[in-house]
């Protein structure tokens, strides 16, 4: 599957975004436990399934300490949508 980084949605900017299977995947580090965070990634999430576009959220430290599970879910995500 082809991931773009960094790609504009609407007013946004997510960190990989994969086109043929409308998916996004973001990365959130700390500065996304604040609770203004929180609430600005539910609103941002709320957008994208307003067009049908699903988001897997993975944390830093997933990916830094556990990047089998984090590859896991996202071929188990791709796999079912294919």
């Amino acid at each position: 599957m082809r991931f773009r980084r960094q790609h504009p949605i609407y007013t946004y900017v997510v960190d990989f975004y994969c086109h043929s299977h409308r998916l996004i995947i973001e990365l959130d580090g700390p500065l996304h436990e604040t609770e203004e965070a929180k609430f600005n990634d539910s609103v941002r999430s709320l957008a994208f399934k307003e067009f049908n576009i699903e988001i897997l959220r993975f944390t830093n430290n997933e990916v830094l300490f556990d990047i089998e599970a984090v590859l896991r879910k996202i071929s188990m995500h791709l796999n079912k949508h294919t």
